[in-house]
């Protein structure tokens, strides 16, 4: 039995390895929400979002709703939707280490995969920004490494395997997050582009048609599901001074940036720049296909963390061009010979790595600690509200007033331009801080403790 078991491990080291590799930063994710709420101020977004399809309400906030149904899925499976929460914030981004593995798999060193799968798990970003808050991104990243897999292999399989996949890929992505959506069909469209540079005008229409068409039916998958993250998108699309209002440049001269987003702008840009020339040495080396790709690859990657774009999209775009890079990088490893060539893209992975020990420190903290969360409780199951209200609160506050109370709630900053007339009550959970002030909102005190006050201001 021994021997059987040696032999197996040495014929899939690399596997092993890989497997290996994804545990570890599986293990590492769930050591960041050891606590009782989750970091970041969206964790109980998700709490009640699965609670609200648990009970066969629908989801309680228009979303795109794929991440959601598998989280779902975990918390009928586990038996509590908190935990189901934190496995998925562990466990669905870790699925990238399946199309990594199998981009890498034909590597000479076993340990290539395994260092592929830690870069990207252990990338900051996906440690330090999404965990928590960002379930939804990070979840949805796996479709787009499985569309770079599936790009770089086209020449493997046939068209009628690739396009149905690819469509699975991309409307999964559709369903899932719409600015992951956006890189991959960037990443798409882009390699398309590329692939066509050598064919007639004839083809370039047909292609281009088909492009638009599958781009088109994306859109109003998107428009028919979540109208409110359509319309998002095209002010996007279509307002160059939204795009680039207060860019991300000036916060970091100024030293504002966020040290994990300072870090992956500049990491990223200038990785990009290292990847473009590096792709540029190996062009001769590099498949047609792969070219297109590592091109596409590193276009989007740059683009999404340039330093230009406005500080309300920038954080969010940012942290997803980690992924397209890895796959640049990825095709360049596979053909490049010179020896510091490697040692250049090896030196590049180890720092995304190492860095991410660094920066522990700069992992997001919960909306409130564990003392106030429980002064939270404390006072929220003294309450009964009415039927038929709604609770105002500020930014995180609001998923924990709607998870524990079990009430409709509106986000503060919206409420002044909010018709709540349909309501019969409306509340105002405040925030206690030493010397503040409840922002001005007045009313009569239903309930309030040393942290927070509930105020019923209609």
């Amino acid at each position: 039995m021994l021997s059987i078991l040696v032999t197996f491990f040495r014929r899939n080291l690399g596997l092993v390895l890989a497997v290996a590799a994804a545990l570890i930063a599986i293990a590492t994710k769930l050591a960041l929400t050891s606590g009782a709420l989750l970091p970041g101020l969206d964790g109980a977004f998700y709490w009640v979002q699965v609670r609200s399809l648990l009970g066969g309400k629908g989801m309680a906030f228009d979303d795109l709703p794929l991440v959601f149904y598998g989280q779902t899925a975990l918390a009928a499976l586990v038996g509590d939707i908190p935990t189901a929460v934190r496995i998925s914030d562990a466990v669905f981004p870790a699925f990238s280490a399946i199309p990594l593995y199998l981009m890498t798999r034909g590597a000479r060193s076993p340990f290539t995969p395994a260092i592929a799968i830690l870069a990207v798990l252990l990338f900051p970003v996906q440690l330090f920004f999404f965990t928590g808050d960002f379930i939804k991104n990070a979840a949805a990243i796996p479709f787009v490494f499985f569309i770079a897999w599936l790009l770089s292999n086209r020449e493997n399989h046939s068209i009628r395997f690739t396009s149905i996949w690819l469509a699975v890929a991309y409307v999964a992505l559709a369903l899932s997050h719409f600015g992951t959506l956006l890189m991959g069909l960037l990443v798409g469209f882009l390699w398309l582009v590329l692939q066509l540079r050598n064919r007639s005008p004839k083809f370039w229409v047909a292609a281009s048609g088909v492009s638009i068409g599958a781009g088109a039916l994306v859109l109003a998958l998107l428009w028919w599901l979540v109208p409110a993250r359509f319309e998002r998108l095209i002010g996007f699309a279509t307002s160059a001074d939204v795009v680039f209002k207060n860019p991300a440049f000036l916060a970091l001269i100024q030293g504002r940036a966020w040290p994990v987003m300072m870090f992956t702008i500049v990491f990223c840009q200038v990785a990009s720049i290292l990847g473009g020339w590096l792709t540029y040495r190996n062009r001769k080396s590099l498949t047609y296909n792969d070219l297109s790709l590592a091109i596409a690859s590193l276009v989007t990657a740059f683009s999404l963390s340039s330093p230009a774009l406005g500080s309300d999209w920038s954080d969010r775009l940012a942290a997803l061009a980690f992924a397209p890079l890895a796959v640049s990088f990825i095709l360049i490893f596979r053909v490049t010979q010179i020896k510091w060539h490697k040692a250049a893209i090896l030196a590049a992975v180890t720092l995304a790595v190492v860095s991410s020990l660094f920066l522990v420190e700069m992992a997001k903290r919960p909306v409130l600690s564990d003392s106030v969360y429980a002064s939270f409780k404390s006072l929220v199951s003294e309450i009964a509200l009415p039927a038929n209200s709604v609770v105002v609160a500020s930014h995180g506050i609001e998923y924990l007033t709607a998870w524990e109370m079990k009430t409709d709630v509106l986000e503060e900053t919206f409420y002044p331009d909010t018709d709540l007339s349909t309501y019969g009550s409306v509340y105002y959970m405040a925030r206690k801080y030493p010397g503040g002030a409840s922002q001005g909102v007045t009313g009569q005190v239903v309930a309030e403790n040393s942290d927070f006050s509930l105020r019923k201001i209609r």
